[in-house]
Parts: C-alpha cells; structure tokens; sequence
C-alpha cells in the first residue's frame, strides 16, 4: 500500500483540513531483508548488545500514469534500509540496593516517501540509571532517571512533509514503580 494525496471534501475544507490522503494498492511488490542481532558479556557485571535491519523493500506506482516512475519498482512507503541499535549495560547487586546503568543508541537512515519527501536520516541516544531501592518477595520499589535524546536532536522539517523522528528534543525523565503482591487467600 502507498499513502496518496486526494481532493479534500468540503466539509474537511471547513474543518481547515489542508490535506487529505488515502491508501492505494500496489500492482507488484518486493522485498529482501537481513537481520542480525548479538549480545557479549565480557565481565560478569558488563554487557554488550548490537541488532541491524537491512530491508529492501519495493512496489510498482501505479496510481499516476503522467509520473515518470509510473509502473517501475520504487521503495515502499514508510521504510528505511538501515536499522542500528546498539546498548550497554552494567549493573552491581548489593544485598539491600540494585543498581542498573545502560546506554542505548538507536540509528535509522532515511525513510522512503513517494509524497512530501523522504524522512531524514536519524540517531538517538538514552542514558537510563535503574535503582532496585527494595526488592522483597511482597514488595519490589524501582526508581527509573535517565535522558533521553542526549544530543538534543531534533527534526526540522517543516510541518506537513514527513519527519524521521517526533522527538522534542532532549527529556530528563523520572518513575517509580511499585509493586506489591498480596497473599492469596486460603
């Protein structure tokens, strides 16, 4: 399926829709991937983890005849070739406290639009710190902090045309989960 501009209803029209798409079908479509994916653990506290995606992945346009890719095999709407995500993760077990640091990365190259542009190119990376506070049968208490996005990207592309990533920006962000457990009644 390919997402296409259509004319806009009246009604849409006074909504302040400015455009409106459906989806078309596609005559013949294709595809070729690999996946890859490892994790090491070179030291008893240490791991190490890397997945890639290669997707190629076409279909004929066939929904304007004046195009001059009319009929010929050109990427699927919403699809990149290159996946990356890479991660890091240590973590110490005292007897009272647990404390988990990770490095995540995640990289994508453009993704394939036939309307509006492709989507840019993009990485993202997060620093997350796991503190396992109370960790008993009945009662588990976990404070998540960290940051996401460290280097602060942000999508630029003007609005309507196709962004490679939502991200406001850099967040700080904090949780608490707490989990209690009751006894089951006998």
């Amino acid at each position: 399926m390919s997402l296409q501009s259509t004319s806009t209803s009246y009604e849409d029209i006074q909504l302040l829709v400015e455009e409106t798409m459906h989806y078309v079908n596609l005559a013949k479509a294709k595809s070729f991937g690999i996946d890859a994916s490892m994790e090491i653990k070179p030291a008893k506290d240490f791991k190490i983890g890397a997945s890639y995606s290669y997707l190629k992945a076409q279909a004929q346009r066939t929904d304007d005849e004046d195009a001059e890719d009319y009929m010929k095999f050109v990427p699927m709407d919403g699809t990149s070739r290159h996946n990356l995500s890479i991660n890091t993760s240590w973590e110490k077990d005292w007897k009272k406290y647990k404390l988990v640091l990770g490095i995540t990365g995640r990289y994508q190259s453009k993704r394939f639009y036939t309307s509006h542009g492709d989507a840019k190119a993009h990485q993202l990376w997060r620093f997350n710190t796991r503190h396992h506070i109370i960790n008993k049968k009945m009662l588990k208490l976990v404070v998540n902090a960290g940051i996401d996005n460290i280097f602060d990207y942000v999508d630029r592309t003007p609005f309507g045309h196709n962004r490679g990533t939502t991200s406001p920006g850099r967040n700080y962000y904090l949780s608490l989960a707490i989990n209690y457990q009751v006894k089951p009644i006998k």
